[in-house]
């Protein structure tokens, strides 16, 4: 699979939730709508984190999707959320096969962060399951409201997949 090919899959994840976010009430985006997890907007927040974590870890020549600034204000402004996701989708687009080898660090406890290697195709494979998985909590999160979702809106695309060839007579 090309870098291309998995960056549209991400520009796609990323296009759904834009779409989503110009459509929810403000007050299903900041409310809290489950004792269980952060509003809407705190799913949305951690998703546009991680891949500017990415973007920047490229830039740096180390990923470490721990140690991020959180953004409080994507939790609650909606335009500010579509602003960054389309910024993340423009550098997406973007991207070529410069990149080899990744340093990757992550939290290993209190004082300890475990190091090991990782590249781009891996990470943006990573990031498009992650956005899948954010938006499964955001469907869950939503279903009570009776807002109505996008079809398919919160499954992973192995599953869209699946669910589409047993669909398909034998």
């Amino acid at each position: 699979m090309t870098v291309h090919r998995i960056c549209q899959l991400n520009i796609e994840a990323l296009t759904e939730l834009s779409e989503l976010l110009k459509q929810i009430p403000d007050e299903f985006f900041t409310a809290r709508l489950s004792e269980y997890c952060g509003p809407v907007g705190s799913q949305i927040r951690h998703i546009i984190e991680f891949y500017k974590g990415f973007l920047q870890g490229l830039d740096l020549g180390s990923i470490n999707y721990d140690n991020r600034p959180r953004n409080s204000s994507l939790e609650t402004s909606c335009d500010e959320a579509l602003g960054q996701i389309d910024m993340i989708c423009h550098h997406l687009a973007l991207l070529d096969d410069q990149y080899e080898a990744l340093d990757f660090q992550a939290c290993g406890g209190a004082d300890q962060t475990i190091s090991t290697t990782s590249n781009m195709h891996r990470e943006l494979l990573f990031l498009h399951n992650h956005t899948d998985h954010h938006k499964a909590i955001i469907t869950l999160l939503l279903e009570p409201t009776g807002f109505k979702l996008p079809d398919n809106f919160g499954l992973a695309l192995a599953t869209r997949v699946y669910q589409q060839n047993k669909a398909l007579p034998d």
